[in-house]
């Protein structure tokens, strides 16, 4: 149902669906065990800073 909703509002031009490469999938900071610097650019990204105690 879902392919048919986004493929119905993608055809009358209602979003436009572009390709997000690996080094930019923000969501990896939620679903994946990250090394600092990929945890460090994530959060920049997302404009989340980082406090060390």
């Amino acid at each position: 149902i879902r392919y048919h909703f986004l493929r119905d509002h993608y055809e009358k031009g209602d979003i436009d669906i572009d390709y997000v490469s690996t080094d930019f999938q923000l969501t990896d900071i939620f679903t994946k065990p990250l090394d600092y610097a990929r945890f460090s650019f994530i959060c920049g990204e997302l404009n989340v800073c980082i406090m060390d105690s």
